[in-house]
């Protein structure tokens, strides 16, 4: 890692690059690089700390001394790790700065690296392939423990745990049999817990070690790709107060002593942050202007009331919702503009110049996003429009369908409600003329949509294995599921031995696993949710027992009647609603 005052030199440059020059000096900074060096979310600019990308490439750097087999982790293994391991190292004073900065980041790195047992050649005490946490840090011995093999306490396939040297508790060692062992021939996997796939990625340990900031909602609205950076940059300026006015200038001592001289009104007035954007004459003339065709007054005395006002309104559509999001932004860009052109160029500035600049200004944004507008249009004919566009709804007829011939269909679906902290699994086997056979809700683990779509496929198949079926069809609407089990696509580490045990399964038999749209599934999400509110399995045997719910969607099904599937076009698929 560069030393500190390298880092801040070269930091320094980029903050005097983003600020620029006057008359071959510096500008003054009007934020500190350190506080525009967060997401956007979170009060930044975006822009990324050189000490936190160094940081992760210091965690990339040990993610290759773990995993990766090459001559640069050979040889910092064999100068300082001969007997032990990486994880069980403390620095010392005559460890080189590289060994130090790599141990220095080692703690925040091995929490989130998982190890998948295959041959078990990871370190039973030291390597976390629990995945809770190494079991040096569960049980925390008294004594450093050896460097004993995973595959020391696997036999045949099997836990063989009655000959280890440390007590373990009751807890652990149900977390250690729960564990599950792969192929025995390949060697133990590296999981980089963070990422999707399990493979380091420097984006997500960036995320992971960078320096966090509280998160503002109101930084949400005001970066918005389809208008000018210029117009987000100044709204971000005037939420902070961090433009050049008057109220600001006087901290430098520049007129401090001056009379009153807002530029935007017709009597001289203190100029502030809420005086030029809120309560100026010029500020309040075009708040009225732009807001009246919309249906509703500005009344704010502050610039951030204003603004909540315009993007707190309920829209009517996305495209009310847009008109709502950018115009306040672009209106405090032309004010701004305008107090600029009165104070500099000595030039006269009404609320009807600034409205024309921000009609264009929203048009060419609404051009952008949605494809389409009328560049003839006037402000009131844009307000009029907006509120009675409507997104063109298309709608199908989906029906369930029998199995063929002698076969047997399996119907399964997942639920999964992360606020409530809540997943099940649902399912139905039924025959060729539409009879139910077996139907199952399952609390799951809540772990993602996709892990309790698998969970459930994987519960059906099983049961369907052990009666024994010859044919079988099994319809999932998760297409993503769908093609991680045939193969197209490669599951995330987190259900990848799910996956892995369903294709084991379905190679067994004459099993065709596809895809179902949602309203075709009906009956099986309709079990999936119910799993949700329940603490027990449950099998069900006979129709009757079915809840209330299920009943009706599995009579529906089988006298074939169809599910209505409504969905709105892309944004570009508009079409004017007249009232």
């Amino acid at each position: 890692m560069p030393p500190s005052t390298v880092i801040k030199e070269i930091e320094m440059q980029f903050a005097n690059f983003f600020w620029g020059q006057r008359d071959g000096k510096n500008s003054y900074h009007w934020a500190s690089w350190k506080n525009m060096c967060f997401p956007t979310k979170e009060g930044g600019l975006g822009f990324k700390s050189l000490i936190d990308i160094c940081h992760t490439f210091s965690a990339k750097r040990w993610w290759r001394l773990r995993t990766e087999p090459s001559l640069w982790s050979l040889f910092l293994k064999a100068k300082y790790c001969q007997r032990s391991n990486p994880n069980s190292k403390v620095i010392a004073t005559k460890d080189s700065m590289a060994w130090k900065d790599l141990l220095c980041t080692r703690d925040k790195m091995e929490q989130h690296i998982i190890w998948k047992i295959n041959s078990g050649n990871s370190m039973f005490w030291w390597d976390n392939w629990t995945q809770v946490n190494s079991l040096f840090h569960i049980i925390n011995p008294n004594h450093k423990p050896d460097n004993v093999k995973v595959n020391t306490y696997i036999t045949n396939h099997q836990w063989d745990l009655d000959h280890i040297q440390y007590p373990i508790p009751i807890e652990t060692l149900n977390l250690i049999k729960g564990t599950p062992i792969g192929n025995r021939d390949t060697n133990d996997k590296a999981i980089w817990k963070l990422s999707n796939n399990g493979y380091f990625s420097c984006s997500t340990a960036f995320e992971n070690l960078r320096k966090k900031n509280v998160a503002s909602p109101i930084y949400n609205y005001i970066w918005i790709k389809e208008i000018p950076f210029k117009a987000s940059f100044l709204m971000w300026r005037i939420l902070r107060n961090k433009l050049p006015i008057d109220s600001s200038m006087s901290r430098f001592n520049i007129n401090a002593n001056s009379s009153p001289s807002c530029s935007c009104c017709r009597i001289a007035q203190h100029e502030t942050n809420d005086h030029l954007f809120a309560v100026s004459d010029m500020a309040r003339q075009t708040w009225s202007q732009i807001s009246r065709p919309l249906g509703f007054n500005i009344t704010g005395n502050t610039v951030n009331s204003i603004v909540w006002h315009w993007w707190r309104q309920h829209p009517k559509n996305n495209l009310h919702k847009y008109i709502f999001l950018i115009t306040p932004i672009i209106a405090c860009w032309e004010i701004w503009k305008a107090r600029c052109i009165q104070r500099y160029e000595k030039k006269k500035v009404t609320a009807s110049n600034i409205c024309f600049p921000i009609l264009f200004q929203v048009k060419a944004a609404i051009k952008k996003k949605f494809k389409f507008i009328d560049y003839t249009w006037n402000w009131s004919k844009v307000c009029l429009m907006e509120e009675n566009f409507k997104a063109i709804i298309t709608s199908s007829m989906i029906y369930w369908n029998r199995p063929n011939g002698n076969n047997w269909k399996l119907n399964t679906d997942g639920s999964y409600m992360r606020n409530q902290n809540k997943a099940g699994a649902g399912g139905i086997v039924r025959n060729s003329i539409g009879d139910m056979i077996i139907a199952f809700s399952y609390p799951t683990q809540c772990y993602t949509n996709n892990y309790s779509e698998a969970q459930a496929a994987l519960i059906g198949i099983s049961w369907c294995l052990g009666q024994q079926f010859e044919a079988l069809e099994v319809e999932l609407d998760s297409q993503v599921v769908v093609r991680m089990i045939n193969g197209s696509c490669k599951p995330p580490w987190r259900i990848h031995n799910l996956i892995e045990d369903i294709k084991n399964k379905i190679a067994q038999r004459n099993i065709i696993v596809k895809h179902c749209y949602r309203e075709g599934n009906e009956v099986a999400d309709a079990l999936a949710k119910y799993a949700t509110n329940i603490q027990e399995p449950i099998i069900y045997f006979q129709e009757s027992k079915l809840p209330a719910e299920v009943r009706g969607l599995l009579r529906m099904n089988k006298l074939h009647l169809p599910s209505f599937r409504r969905r709105p076009k892309k944004a570009s698929f508009w079409h004017y609603n007249p009232p």
